[in-house]
C-alpha cells in the first residue's frame, strides 16, 4: 500500500469529478500473477490497516493468474474472501483470465496464452507437459484437462469477473480506457488490453481511472490515472494501493 487514496482522491476537496463516492474506503489491489503468498500477506497488512472502518472494499483489478507459480492458490483465496463477512469485494477481469478462458473454448488456438504465463497456471492445476508449440489436435487435449481438473466454483470465477466498477468519479479496470471514448462505449479489448493513448493524456470524461497492466517500479499518481502493477511476480511486492 503505497499513499493513501483517501488524501490521492480529495474527499472533501474540490475535485468531486475525480473522487471516490461518499463512505467508500477502498483498496485496490493490481495484478497478482500467480504469488498466492504475497497475495495472503497483503491481505493481512490491508486487515490492520482499515481497523475501524465498517466496510472497507477490495477492488481487485484483474491478473490473477500465469506467471506464478500458486495460480490455483490465488484463486482459492480469492473465493475465500469473496465470501468472508469483514470486505465487500469486486473482482474484475484481466486478459490473462481472458487469454485462459479463450483457451478453454478454441485451445487451437491457444499458443500465445501458454507461452506469457500460462504454462505456470497449467502446472498449478497438475497439468504438466505442455509446450506453445503442440499440435491443435494437442492442445485440444490440453484444454480437456485443464477443465477436468479445474474446479468448478473456479471456472465460475473466473466467468463472472467483471470488466470495470466505478465509484464517483473513479473507474477501476484492468488495463485502462479509449481517452476519446465515453465510458459506455468503451471495447472489452481496451478494457482488458490497453489504448496506445491511454497513459498519456487525460480521458474526456474526466474521470480518474485506477489500472494495473503496465508494470512500473512505482505506483504511478497523476491527475487522470493510477496505474499500480509493481509487477509483484519478478519483484515480490504486494500489489495494492489505498
Amino acid at each position: 500500500m503505497q499513499g493513501l487514496l483517501s488524501k490521492l482522491f480529495g474527499r472533501g476537496e474540490k475535485q468531486p469529478e475525480r473522487g471516490l463516492a461518499p463512505g467508500d474506503c477502498i483498496y485496490a489491489i493490481g495484478d497478482i500473477h500467480g504469488r498466492a503468498d504475497l497475495l495472503a500477506g497483503l491481505l493481512v497488512r490491508i486487515e490492520e490497516h482499515a481497523a475501524g472502518h465498517a466496510s472497507p472494499r477490495l477492488v481487485f483489478l484483474g491478473d490473477y493468474v500465469d506467471r506464478g507459480e500458486q495460480s490455483r492458490e490465488v484463486l482459492e483465496i480469492c473465493l475465500a474472501t469473496q465470501r468472508s463477512p469483514r470486505f465487500e469485494t469486486v473482482f474484475l477481469r484481466g486478459n490473462h483470465e481472458d487469454a485462459l478462458l479463450r483457451f478453454l473454448e478454441r485451445p487451437e488456438e491457444g499458443g500465445d496464452w501458454l507461452s506469457f504465463g500460462g504454462l505456470a497456471t497449467l502446472m498449478s492445476y497438475g497439468v504438466p507437459g505442455v509446450a506453445p508449440s503442440m499440435a491443435p489436435a494437442r492442445l485440444a487435449e490440453v484444454a480437456e484437462r485443464f477443465r477436468a481438473r479445474l474446479p468448478a466454483g473456479h471456472l465460475d470465477f473466473l466467468e463472472n469477473l467483471e470488466l470495470s466498477w466505478q465509484s464517483g468519479g473513479t473507474l477501476f479496470c484492468h488495463a485502462g480506457v479509449s481517452p476519446d471514448l465515453a465510458a459506455e462505449d468503451q471495447a472489452e479489448s481496451t478494457l482488458l488490453w490497453g489504448d496506445p493513448e491511454f497513459r498519456a493524456r487525460p480521458w474526456r470524461d474526466g474521470l480518474r481511472v485506477v489500472h494495473g497492466h503496465y508494470v512500473t517500479s512505482e505506483p504511478e499518481v497523476l491527475p487522470h490515472r493510477i496505474g499500480i502493477d509493481t509487477g509483484p511476480y519478478f519483484r515480490g511486492r504486494p500489489p495494492a494501493h489505498r
